[in-house]
């Protein structure tokens, strides 16, 4: 006899052409509370626009990881830290436009617990330990205190893993995470970084405090909060500007960003007067009509060659990245040139020939920067090189005393 596929869908065994497919998980992965993964499916035949992905746990619903996504393949899924761990989970894909086609995970796969908090933060204490993951000392605030170990520190990395960054409040931190970035957010806006959210306590009904974010190189402008507002009490996007007359907003200054909060006013999620501050936010940079990015009228390199991904430019952030931001003198030299370097670099812009002559200045530069960051290759290619050499001149004089 033939055991039934019960895998395919009763659509699905109408039509062959119409079909979604979960490609991962697909069972035998092990994830955890607090990262990343790609749900990804394939989709053959009319499948619709949208589908929406829900986590089945011992074959019934535990969560919808989200309503309605582009039917494109592929979904980013943060991990809720409060997911329950477990070695029974499935993912199901669904499409909006017909129901009746959807596909779960061919076997289950597991949620492992993120490790312990020794801080109770909402940062495991691994994430703590550094961009790599192995500096159990790591201290991204500088006060002489382990960020694993401190409540009113926690350094993390942000939800693209593309950045490492601490975030630091006197009065203590929990709750700490990087948020999925929503589809709502404000539009013309990069956001670095992404998103972040955080519970502050313990300042008392109507009091204040502040929290400080140590970013690692990348400049923003300004941050953005979703929440109600005075004027709005519906939750909604708003740009969390510095108010010097309520102590509220943010202020920029270089890599470090400075949240001022007052219990009950714009800031506060919930905008009541009981001792307890949430956020969801994130630091921006807004982007202009005749640019991709803003920020790159703001780098005096990326004016000078025409583009973020230009050769050049990618050679002296490598630089940067590898040099500059390892050492104070580096540190404070990158701080203080992206301080300066917006008026110069828009000054460029308007002046083409003061541009070839910082271009042809930066030249030295960035063959300098290329040196450096091949130095390995160039030393292991120049000691090959010596070898082959040397091996030659012995093999001729060996050739010639044979020769006499």
């Amino acid at each position: 006899s033939v055991i039934p596929d019960t895998d395919v869908t009763a659509t699905e065994a109408d039509n062959d052409n119409n079909a979604i497919t979960v490609t991962s998980p697909n069972g035998g992965e092990s994830w955890g509370p607090g990262e990343t993964h790609d749900v990804t499916w394939l989709s053959t035949g009319v499948t619709g626009p949208s589908v929406s992905i829900e986590l089945i746990r011992r074959n019934s619903l535990d969560r919808t990881i989200i309503p309605s996504t582009p039917n494109d393949g592929s979904f980013a899924w943060f991990i809720s830290l409060d997911l329950e761990p477990g070695v029974d989970f499935r993912v199901r894909v669904t499409s909006l436009s017909d129901p009746a086609l959807f596909d779960e995970s061919d076997g289950a796969f597991s949620i492992v617990t993120a490790g312990p908090d020794t801080d109770n933060d909402g940062v495991p204490d691994t994430e703590e330990m550094g961009p790599a993951g192995d500096d159990p000392e790591y201290d991204g605030n500088q006060d002489g205190i382990i960020d694993s170990r401190q409540d009113s520190a926690a350094s993390l990395q942000t939800f693209d893993g593309g950045h490492y960054v601490t975030l630091e409040s006197p009065g203590g931190l929990s709750g700490v995470s990087a948020m999925e970035p929503p589809p709502d957010a404000p539009q013309d806006t990069m956001f670095p970084y992404g998103f972040f959210e955080f519970t502050l306590a313990g300042m008392g009904s109507g009091g204040g405090a502040t929290v400080t974010i140590f970013t690692d190189g990348e400049p923003v402008e300004t941050y953005y909060k979703f929440g109600g507002t005075p004027d709005n009490f519906v939750p909604h996007w708003y740009e969390f500007s510095f108010n010097p007359e309520t102590v509220t907003g943010a202020e920029i200054n270089g890599f470090e960003i400075t949240l001022h909060f007052v219990d009950g006013l714009v800031g506060d999620d919930d905008l009541a007067i009981n001792g307890v501050v949430t956020d969801q936010g994130g630091p921006a940079v807004t982007v202009t009509s005749d640019s991709e990015e803003k920020g790159s009228d703001c780098f005096i390199a990326t004016a000078v060659y025409g583009s973020t991904s230009a050769t050049s430019v990618l050679l002296l952030r490598q630089f940067r990245d590898r040099y500059l931001l390892t050492s104070l003198p580096g540190k404070w030299l990158v701080k203080n040139y992206y301080r300066y370097s917006p008026t110069a670099a828009k000054w460029l812009a308007k002046h083409p020939i003061a541009k070839g002559v910082v271009r042809l200045t930066l030249t030295p530069v960035v063959i300098l920067s290329w040196i450096l960051l091949h130095s390995a290759l160039i030393f292991t290619t120049a000691a090959a090189s010596a070898g082959l050499f040397t091996l030659i001149v012995i093999t001729g004089r060996r050739e010639k005393r044979k020769g006499r």
